[in-house]
């Protein structure tokens, strides 16, 4: 994904504004599960990083199903996840409207391959 997508904005917002802690959230825990389970006493802990699709594009029918399963529910909670971070950003709430408008056309239009780990 590249810079002339709306995703592809939104996604820097979301992440700059949680990264830097306008609001105090960690948008990625995933990679320190098992750094926090060692800590509070596990052994053998293993971590496996794998990428999860957005959308039914991959080829492979499980990651497919995923995909999809991922897709609606990111589709189902964007306004949610989108609108402290994109406000504390300085987005007002018409401009976090209309982006996440434009990040919902996008992900539905297959204009990408997007996914995360």
């Amino acid at each position: 994904m590249t810079p002339e997508f709306n995703t592809y904005i939104w996604a820097e917002v979301i992440l700059g504004t949680i990264e830097g802690e306008n609001i105090g959230r960690d948008c990625s825990p995933g990679l320190n599960l098992k750094k926090w389970a060692e800590e509070v006493g596990f052994i053998n802990v293993n971590q496996k990083v794998i990428k999860i699709p957005i959308g039914p594009w991959a080829k492979d029918p499980l990651l497919k199903e995923l995909g999809m399963i991922n897709l609606a529910q990111l589709l189902d909670g964007l306004e949610g996840l989108s609108l402290k971070p994109l406000i504390a950003a300085g987005y007002t709430e018409a401009e976090t409207f209309a982006l996440v408008a434009k990040v919902r056309s996008e992900l539905k239009s297959k204009a990408f391959h997007s996914y995360y780990t």
